[in-house]
């Protein structure tokens, strides 16, 4: 039998709770597109997850954890340069009138950490937000 609780999402961290129970150096950024306010942190399967919301109800998230928290994209992505390295961003253009726009997936590895940004973003804002963490 499932029990609801064990459905509800884990309880919002700070940033420093989460440095804490990370084996890693969170990052946080410095350069967020207008508008947008953290909604909260969450660790997940080893990963810590910062949680955005933008206007008009889009969202966007930073993981950062080991290479194991998460599945690996495809390999159709576009090759870029974050912070550096060698990275992949996969872009979608999406939806027609107020929905339109693009859904953003930016992934890296940096050490024995691997960083993903995804959601309602642009390349550039994808980009932006990579290069500010901190």
């Amino acid at each position: 039998m499932v029990n609801l609780a064990d459905m509800e999402p884990p309880a919002s961290l700070t940033i420093e709770e989460a440095a804490q129970a990370a084996d890693f150096a969170v990052l946080s950024p410095s350069d967020l597109p207008a508008g947008a306010r953290l909604e909260g942190i969450n660790e997940v399967r080893g990963a810590v997850v910062q949680r955005y919301r933008l206007p008009d109800g889009k969202r966007f998230t930073i993981a950062q954890g080991p290479a194991s928290a998460a599945e690996a994209p495809g390999e159709n992505g576009e090759p870029v340069t974050v912070r550096g390295v060698k990275g992949v961003i996969f872009v979608d253009d999406a939806g027609s009138g107020e929905a339109a726009g693009q859904r953003s997936l930016l992934t890296w590895s940096e050490g024995e950490e691997t960083v993903w940004i995804g959601g309602d973003l642009t390349k550039t804002e994808a980009l932006a937000v990579a290069e500010s963490l901190r």
